[in-house]
């Protein structure tokens, strides 16, 4: 039987094909020389795409705008590089990669990647943003692989290896985005606006509040909110009356991935300038509200100030009366401590004491013990016979202990089973032999031709027998185990001291 696989509507023979070329083409099928060409892999467009995510299209001027592009993929993608986002009249923001995700479009489930950033609108009228543009390369299935010349491996192929696939790079496109942008209104503009669109909030402290003349004040005012915060500019205060003011400095506290929200924190020194200055007026910050269409204000309250002469120290909140014989030109001079209080006994320092200095050999002695330490990790690792030596000796102190509780319960089967054991290990570990393989036979073909005393090859090859025949001969009394277990004791002690 040969098996037709034809590729292409051309390659299927007509019906009306003469019989002696369907017979030939059936025998060079059977003879294995049937070849014809590799299925293509499916066209990379159905196993990814790229999409621009915008939650909205109608924006103010300076109106950020946060926005993803979304990479889907069926399939393996490897090397993903995003280019730069195209957009004329748009200012990016900084690019952050969100956790890989799922989607189910339509019956199929695909992994998606995103990427999120912002825009910001530099410009009026209709802008077009977009298109993402992406590079991959995706592993492709291939529906089957090429043919060989056994006409049966395609079967085989199909069942057990499954589909292939071949890596495909691609340049993924998205599609482009309109974008109307809407000039901020003229109507009802304040006049401390300066130019911030989004929603913020203000907060500011003054320090200090009581100063002469001639000493800085430091306003700290914190903008937060969301929106441009790059963008975001105090109102001028030079008109501020009384005051020498210079200009602020600022940084910016990010709260989100993407700087889009945050805070903006300016700090801005005053200095009172005459004695008139009694507060620091208020604060007004405008911006423009995108989601509400208007226009919003915050405003700050008033600061009270004490400001004096320059030179005058500022009062103290509580001072100690002036002594009784105080006289009138003595008064302003405040006691800065008049009494000096309680007295203690001054403590020794630390390195006067004899315990402190015994204390810095502790971190020698740790170090040398690490080196102890690892010294004999390392030798022990170099001679592994040792450490098999140590366990074996570990293994047959417990069993022997397990033999004194077995032969006091009358378990004989376990008496002679766990005394087994034991003679295994010690042998295996004399003759560096795994315990399993140790038997009876040992006794023939290792230790009579080591020239081991023959009354110790006696003893061994006898409890060797005792071990076999347990399993089948009478359960013996708790007596009689417990004669056994020093003969057993003697016979390990005894093999643990050969020289091998």
């Amino acid at each position: 039987m040969a098996l037709l696989n034809p590729n292409r509507p051309h390659d299927r023979p007509h019906p009306r094909a003469q019989p002696a070329r369907l017979a030939a083409i059936a025998a060079l099928a059977l003879a294995g020389r049937l070849a014809g060409p590799a299925a293509e892999p499916d066209p990379p467009a159905r196993h990814a795409y790229l999409e621009l995510v915008v939650p909205k299209t109608v924006v103010y001027l300076g109106e950020a705008v946060a926005i993803e592009t979304r990479f889907y993929t069926l399939v393996t993608a490897t090397e993903i590089q995003p280019q730069p986002l195209a957009g004329n009249g748009f200012t990016f923001g900084k690019s952050a990669e969100l956790p890989a995700a799922q989607a189910q479009v339509g019956d199929l489930t695909y992994q998606v990647r995103r990427l999120r950033t912002f825009v910001l609108a530099n410009k009026t009228g209709t802008l077009t943003l977009g298109p993402a543009a992406w590079h991959a390369v995706l592993a492709v299935p291939v529906a089957r692989r090429q043919p060989s010349r056994d006409p049966f491996e395609a079967f085989i192929d199909e069942g057990l290896k499954g589909h292939r696939t071949l890596p495909r790079p691609v340049d993924l496109t998205s599609d482009t985005v309109p974008f109307t942008v809407r000039p901020l209104p003229t109507h009802a503009v304040p006049g401390h606006f300066t130019g911030a669109v989004g929603l913020f909030a203000l907060n500011w402290t003054v320090t200090p509040t009581n100063v002469a003349i001639g000493e800085p004040i430091t306003l700290k005012i914190a903008v937060s909110g969301r929106g441009a915060l790059d963008n975001l500019a105090l109102p001028n205060v030079d008109h501020w009356t009384g005051f020498k003011v210079y200009p602020p400095t600022s940084a910016i506290e990010l709260t989100d991935d993407i700087g889009l929200e945050g805070a903006k924190n300016f700090e801005q020194v005053i200095v009172p300038q005459n004695l008139e200055v009694n507060e620091v007026p208020k604060l007004e910050f405008s911006f423009f509200d995108p989601a509400a269409h208007t226009y919003r204000t915050l405003a700050t309250s008033p600061i009270p100030l004490v400001v004096r002469p320059a030179g005058v120290a500022p009062p103290l909140g509580t001072t100690d009366p002036a002594p009784s014989g105080a006289t009138g030109s003595a008064q302003g001079i405040v006691h800065l401590k008049p009494r000096l209080g309680s007295l203690a006994h001054a403590v020794p320092p630390l390195i006067h004491r004899p315990w402190f200095a015994w204390l810095q050999a502790v971190p020698v002695l740790g170090l040398f013990a690490a080196w102890a330490w690892r010294r004999r990790r390392d030798y022990l690792e170099r001679h592994p016979h040792l450490v098999r030596r140590q366990a074996v000796a570990r293994h047959v102190a417990a069993g022997l202990a397990e033999l004194e509780r077995l032969a006091a319960a009358g378990q004989a089967e376990e008496f002679f089973a766990t005394a087994g054991r034991l003679l295994q290990e010690q042998l295996g570990e004399r003759l560096a032999l795994p315990a399993n393989a140790i038997t009876g036979a040992v006794i023939e073909e290792h230790l009579e031709p080591r020239q081991v005393e023959a009354p110790l090859l006696a003893t061994l090859r006898e409890l060797f027998q005792l071990c076999d025949q347990a399993r089948y001969a009478p359960t013996p009394a708790s007596g009689a185990l417990q004669t056994l277990i020093p003969k057993f004791a003697a016979a390990l002690e005894a093999t643990r001291r050969l020289e091998l």
